[in-house]
């Protein structure tokens, strides 16, 4: 997807998380299936960077007994996501019909993972910069420690 930034400034992603209850008749095998839909989304939705669903193995999610995950390419871009052919297709398929409540929440931050920061180039497409201080620590550290020996 086309990053909404300009050279050399960090990109906002955007997450969309749902929390799910079902309905106590819904089947273990008619959640796998709206798992596999959901995460097949992927593949479809040109605006989802990741997707991801699951169980909660707590007890401190209340009725809300799965959630989704899904990392969007910027908070434009959800209501692409939202009127998408297959996402609404999932939604009639194989949420509605077994969904007893959810909760949705959804916001933007810059995405600071590991030693990676999201710019754009001048073609407006995303790439990774790594953070050279921490990689350079991470060199001075390898050297000291284990060609020292």
């Amino acid at each position: 997807s086309k990053c909404a930034a300009e050279e050399g400034e960090e990109v906002e992603k955007m997450e969309h998380i749902v929390l799910f209850s079902f309905k106590s008749n819904t089947t273990a095998e008619q959640i796998d299936q709206c798992e596999r839909e959901v995460l097949a989304l992927r593949e479809v939705v040109p605006c989802i960077i990741d997707i991801s669903f699951g169980r909660n193995f707590t007890d401190r999610g209340k009725q809300y007994t799965h959630a989704l995950v899904a990392r969007l390419a910027s908070a434009e871009s959800l209501e692409e996501y939202q009127t998408h052919p297959s996402h609404q297709r999932v939604l009639k398929d194989y949420i509605r019909p077994i969904v007893e409540d959810v909760l949705a929440i959804d916001f933007s931050a810059p995405r600071l993972a590991g030693l990676t920061r999201v710019k754009c180039d001048k073609g407006g497409r995303q790439i990774k910069l790594r953070n050279l201080f921490l990689l350079g620590a991470v060199v001075l550290m390898y050297h000291y420690f284990i060609e020292k020996k």
